[in-house]
């Protein structure tokens, strides 16, 4: 069986997609081909060498591209620290081979820890795409009326005959010309333009911090939202999980010392093992961040939440 993989990073996390990308080798090895197509901007040949090394060693195939060969430039939509890497994914059905209807799009702060031979079986033929939804953040709630949910865009199973078929690029663009000047996201493009036509995947297949530090009752009153997962569903995916997404707001992220994340000593193993060996960052969390922590784990939790929105609304109100 074949498996094509999506990433996208700049020389800035170069560091980290070759620690995701040696998970990946190393967890599917069941997979008769693999092949990964890189999307980078910056990258130097000598951090492509790298890349190209380790993936030779599995005997899997790798192509770089360059972000400017798969962006249009009616597209430059709102960049990620400078960099339109992340927006090539709303992309790619134009770009790739017709033969290719499917690929499964990875954010490269993670590691795989375990096969993907199930969620690359999943059946999508109905719909543009599959993945983990998360609460609606507030940045998003006026845009998404009653949605209670969106797709977080770290973990993403694509069907790109769908995509192509209904000319969901074209309609991308179009919604970008009328409203360019909005900023918008790659991540909110999708969950605009393919509401309802986004399959629902088990939280093991993007497990990001929340779901380490909160329960499923607090993360419904922290996001005012009705429905979510189970806490029964997050346990299940804490013991079994297969992606871990780390992003930094709770945790910091384990290429920085000061990380705490529960996960944090499977990156390092990847790292330890790879050309940029003790390479951690000295970055900081915020001290906001700090703080909620620290509240939530001293105060009891309706204390904490009341505290956390008056703090919210003050910060947003300056």
């Amino acid at each position: 069986m074949k498996l094509n993989v999506i990433y996208s990073a700049s020389e800035t996390y170069a560091q980290h997609a070759y620690v995701s990308i040696f998970s990946l080798l190393e967890k599917n090895k069941i997979f008769d081909e693999i092949n990964i197509y890189f999307i980078t901007d910056n990258m130097t040949e000598n951090t492509k060498e790298k890349i190209k090394y380790l993936v030779k060693k599995y005997r899997r195939n790798l192509l770089f591209i360059n972000s400017d060969d798969i962006l249009r430039e009616s597209a430059k939509i709102k960049c990620w620290n400078g960099s339109n890497v992340l927006n090539c994914k709303l992309f790619l059905g134009s770009y790739l081979d017709n033969t290719i209807d499917k690929v499964l799009y990875l954010d490269s702060d993670s590691v795989i820890m375990d096969s993907l031979l199930n969620v690359w079986e999943t059946d999508i033929e109905d719909y543009y795409c599959a993945g983990v939804f998360l609460p609606t953040v507030p940045k998003y709630k006026t845009y998404f009326d009653s949605i209670d949910e969106y797709l977080n865009p770290g973990f993403i199973l694509i069907n790109l005959k769908k995509w192509r078929d209904d000319y969901l690029e074209e309609k991308i663009v179009d919604y970008l010309k009328k409203n360019s000047k909005k900023e918008l996201s790659d991540e909110f493009l999708i969950n605009i333009l393919c509401e309802n036509k986004i399959k629902h995947l088990s939280i093991k297949y993007n497990l990001v911090p929340e779901f380490y530090f909160f329960k499923s009752e607090e993360m419904k009153k922290i996001h005012q939202c009705e429905s979510f997962y189970t806490q029964q569903e997050i346990d299940n995916a804490l013991k079994n999980p297969v992606f871990i997404h780390f992003l930094g707001h709770l945790y910091n992220r384990p290429w920085n010392k000061e990380c705490t994340h529960p996960a944090k000593n499977i990156y390092l193993y990847y790292l330890e093992r790879s050309p940029w060996k003790n390479a951690l960052g000295n970055e900081k969390l915020p001290l906001k961040n700090k703080l909620m922590v620290f509240l939530y784990k001293v105060l009891p939790f309706k204390v904490f939440l009341f505290l956390k929105n008056k703090l919210e609304r003050g910060a947003n109100r300056q």
